[in-house]
């Protein structure tokens, strides 16, 4: 797993917004999966989810090890994902859906367009029902 702050991924010229971390790992995820050499690269699944609520629980300056009730969510999301799916809580997908309207873009833009409906589930540990949509890369 790893844990990107606002703060870092705002200084990204590449994608520094959430929309871009999407598009750019959709761009990765679609690359691995096809890859003119078959095997060369390992499968990914991947669940992205924008955490408010963890913190860094090492002491240590740039050994960074953050906890907390979203990074448990997170990784209970992992588990609804497969081989060249990623899954996005509702929270980042609202912030997507943000970028784009910032960006003057419509929201199916880039591999929007492949966003699933919305389900629910309420995960073990979790005392919300959560919402997380998915993206199968093609």
């Amino acid at each position: 797993m790893l844990y990107i702050t606002t703060e870092d991924l705002v200084q990204k010229t590449s994608d520094g917004n959430c929309f871009g971390l999407l598009t750019n790992i959709y761009d990765s995820l679609s690359m691995v999966r096809n890859h003119p050499s078959p095997g060369l690269f390992l499968n990914c699944k991947v669940a992205i989810h924008y955490c408010t609520e963890s913190y860094n629980i090492t002491f240590f300056e740039g050994a960074n090890d953050y906890y907390g009730s979203d990074i448990d969510l997170t990784a209970r999301l992992m588990n609804k994902s497969i081989e060249n799916r990623i899954v996005l809580s509702e929270k980042f997908y609202t912030r997507v859906i943000e970028d784009l309207r910032q960006l003057d873009m419509p929201a199916d833009a880039g591999c929007m367009m492949q966003v699933s409906e919305k389900f629910t589930e309420k995960f073990k540990g979790v005392p919300h029902e959560t919402g997380f949509r998915i993206i199968d890369v093609l």
